[in-house]
């Protein structure tokens, strides 16, 4: 994916949660997306397709996808990890994930300290090894 090639040597500033807030109380929010919010500004959303593949765009950091509709229904959160912290801020390489058809289904962000894995599946799941 051409997006991702540009991100290696880049600065990162937090991993951040796109939730959907659910009016059902019972559900709470659930994480849709993750947006990687570079330091000198910008950001990509990773979010997983309903075939299970993953979908990668430019986000507008702070301001929520377009998709995101209605707005009062959505927010961000950071996401509770390393991305940002000294070790994890900057971008090393991407390697793409692909499963046994050859869809695009993850990448791997290698990092200083280790590796962030973003996958997609029945939901977006990421990993920091």
């Amino acid at each position: 994916m051409e997006l991702l090639r540009e991100v290696s040597g880049r600065e990162v500033v937090s991993l951040q949660g796109v939730f959907y807030l659910s009016e059902s109380v019972d559900l709470g929010p659930s994480l849709d997306s993750v947006e990687l919010v570079f330091r000198d500004g910008g950001s990509i959303i990773f979010t997983a397709a309903t075939d299970w593949t993953l979908r990668v765009s430019l986000g507008a950091w702070p301001q929520l996808p377009e998709w995101c509709w209605p707005p009062k229904s959505w927010t961000f959160t950071p996401l509770e990890t390393k991305i940002g912290d000294a070790g994890f801020d900057g971008i090393i390489d991407v390697k793409d994930l692909h499963n046994e058809v050859g869809d695009l289904v993850g990448f791997i962000l290698k990092f200083g300290a280790g590796n962030l894995a973003i996958k997609s599946g029945d939901a977006i799941a990421i990993e920091l090894h």
